[in-house]
């Protein structure tokens, strides 16, 4: 009988999973549809057609399933499997009857129990400066992240017509730039991994704005378990 042959295919699975990397599958019910399997991982309800066989109940003819989540999350289109990347455990389980099922197929995906994402975020900060020729530099922008992963279009302009120039010191991971200006004149640099931006001038006194266009990647933890 074909429930017979999945109950013991299955139970190999379930068996290869303690002894290695776990092996996702899909099933098919009696009418040759994918069969889902509902769930709600923080507070978000979802349903999903792949799993981990965790056991087999030869006796019962059923089994407890391990519902997985494909990331990046998708839907499906008329069933059809395609573009799967990784999966992720969700510490969802469902008991199935081998009875409802005409087949399944194993997917070599891999499957995590959570990943790191970066996400993009991008900041627009505006900064007005005042200072004079005998002032240390003063600091303007920086960041405490132990990880820096940005990148900056910084923008200086000079409101103030004095003889001498403006001293733009960037600091990075990697080490430094310096950007000079004159009075009345607009500058722009762009420049990977800033940590620290500060000013310093050899004119008698200047004024005017810094204009930081920021973009930063923050990592993030995604996991259902």
């Amino acid at each position: 009988m074909m429930s017979k042959w999945i109950e013991q295919s299955l139970k190999r699975i379930a068996n290869a999973n303690v002894l290695q990397s776990a092996i996702p599958i899909y099933l098919y019910t009696c009418n040759g549809k994918l069969f889902y399997a509902h769930g709600d991982v923080n507070n978000h309800v979802f349903k999903s057609p792949f799993f981990i066989v965790e056991s087999v109940d030869e006796k019962n003819h059923s089994a407890i399933l391990h519902i997985l989540l494909p990331y990046p999350l998708f839907v499906l289109e008329n069933d059809r499997i395609h573009s799967l990347q990784k999966f992720l455990r969700t510490g969802k389980f469902i008991k199935v009857d081998l009875h409802c099922f005409c087949g399944f197929s194993h997917i070599p995906i891999p499957v995590y129990d959570g990943i790191i994402v970066a996400d993009l975020i991008k900041d627009t900060i505006c900064i007005p400066y005042a200072m004079r020729k005998k002032d240390t530099p003063i600091i303007l922008w920086m960041t405490n992240e132990k990880n820096v992963m940005n990148s900056a279009t910084i923008s200086l302009d000079i409101t103030t017509k004095s003889e001498g120039e403006l001293m733009l010191n960037i600091f990075t991971k990697e080490g430094g730039v310096i950007s000079k200006a004159s009075a009345g004149e607009s500058k722009s640099i762009t420049v990977s991994n800033i940590t620290q931006i500060e000013l310093e001038t050899t004119m008698e006194s200047v004024t005017g704005t810094l204009e930081i266009q920021l973009n930063r990647k923050q990592e993030r933890k995604i996991t259902f378990v």
